[in-house]
């Protein structure tokens, strides 16, 4: 769940409690309205939490100012070189399952385990985070398309900021080693 999945149970008491009071100056029909002001509070997060989800899963395509062998060097590098802080598991490092340059496609995939509760409620469960890079030459730019899945449907936080990370690095290593 992420920012606007909290926000939505938050909301969505809120506004039952809010509308129920107000709704009760009216009668019997309080505890209806209250619950229906709750829903479409709770839907109107909740939905926004999910296309962003579905936004940083499925990014848009970019064309990165770099020929293909450079952007092939720099998704590798960030792939393979960078341990990622992840709580539970400590370190947790890209692997890379597949890569084909002669067809530009790279697939990896990022296991870890996290911590989800706290005190005795804690739970340690496994995540896993599966990357597929296409890469296209375009002249002397390289047009690149990044597809996440995760196989983690609850407590996303940290796969979401894990996913954001190897994104902002892509680029960071492409403006890097951009002609100048």
């Amino acid at each position: 769940m992420g920012p606007n999945g909290a926000l939505a149970w938050v909301l969505g008491i809120l506004a039952f409690l809010v509308a129920g009071g107000v709704a009760s100056l009216f009668g019997p029909l309080s505890f209806p309205v209250a619950c229906a002001a709750a829903f479409f509070t709770w839907k109107h997060f909740n939905d926004k939490d999910k296309a962003e989800l579905a936004g940083l899963l499925n990014p848009p395509e970019e064309t990165w100012p770099v020929a293909l062998p450079v952007a092939w060097g720099c998704i590798c590098d960030v792939l393979r070189g960078t341990g990622i802080e992840t709580g539970a598991s400590g370190r947790a490092n890209w692997q890379i399952q597949k890569e084909d340059e002669a067809r530009g496609f790279i697939q990896a995939k990022l296991t870890f385990n996290q911590s989800l509760g706290a005190g005795a409620n804690t739970k340690v469960v496994s995540r896993e985070i599966h990357l597929t890079a296409q890469l296209m030459p375009e002249g002397d730019n390289t047009k690149v398309k990044c597809t996440y899945e995760i196989f983690s449907p609850m407590g996303t936080g940290m796969v979401r900021e894990l996913i954001r990370k190897a994104q902002i690095e892509f680029r960071s290593y492409v403006e890097a080693n951009k002609p100048k």
